[in-house]
């Protein structure tokens, strides 16, 4: 059975009231899934029905990604079994429970998908791995351990390919840019909608 907590239904109700993230609405985690399931609330009003779209659909698309990438990397066969095992066994991952692993799991499936094994990686996946993860670290701020873990191999597994430090260097630069950009982006945000970040640094960092 789904299940939804007071506070994914409550927080983004005072959000979408005028209360502001960090500065009279607490927060320990970084801003995208009250954000999102506020936002989405625009077009579903009813707070319990928006939480609910948002766990189903979230589910649907990890469901999805998991067999997409069991599928690439083995086959067709590995690709169901892998989309089955977690929709058998989601309740006990978690799953059924709209948190913020629920958003960070298809972010982590999509980045998986973006890397790719060889010397000359394209532009693109770098950038859209980079991407991802910075959403990913918005969700929630212990995903920058993951993104971290994924650059290490990426600069890593170049490193071995090719041992070329310039390469290295153009890999990791492209991904912690594109990481850059939705951290900048709600750091905007933030500073048009309380005019400072002071709270958003206090319960993300100093507090949590």
């Amino acid at each position: 059975s789904l299940s939804l907590g007071p506070r994914v239904i409550l927080e983004p109700w005072l959000l979408r009231q005028g209360e502001l993230l960090y500065e009279s609405v607490a927060d320990l985690h970084t801003p995208l899934m009250p954000l999102s399931i506020s936002w989405l609330a625009r077009l579903v009003p009813d707070g319990l029905s928006a939480a609910r779209l948002a766990l189903v659909g979230l589910l649907t698309v990890t469901t999805l990604l998991t067999f997409v990438v069991a599928w690439r990397r083995i086959g067709w066969g590995a690709g169901l079994w892998a989309a089955g095992f977690l929709v058998v066994w989601s309740p006990g991952f978690g799953f059924s429970k709209l948190w913020h692993e629920s958003f960070l799991a298809p972010l982590y499936l999509l980045m998986l998908l973006c890397y790719r094994g060889c010397a000359r990686r394209p532009a693109v996946s770098l950038l859209l791995a980079g991407l991802l993860g910075g959403l990913a670290v918005l969700v929630k701020q212990h995903a920058l351990l993951v993104l971290g873990g994924y650059a290490a191999w990426t600069a890593w597994t170049r490193w071995l390919e090719d041992r070329s430090p310039g390469g290295v260097v153009r890999d990791l630069s492209l991904m912690g840019g594109a990481a850059l950009l939705p951290l900048a982006a709600f750091a905007a945000y933030q500073l048009a909608r309380a005019g400072t970040l002071s709270g958003f640094w206090y319960w993300t960092v100093e507090y949590s």
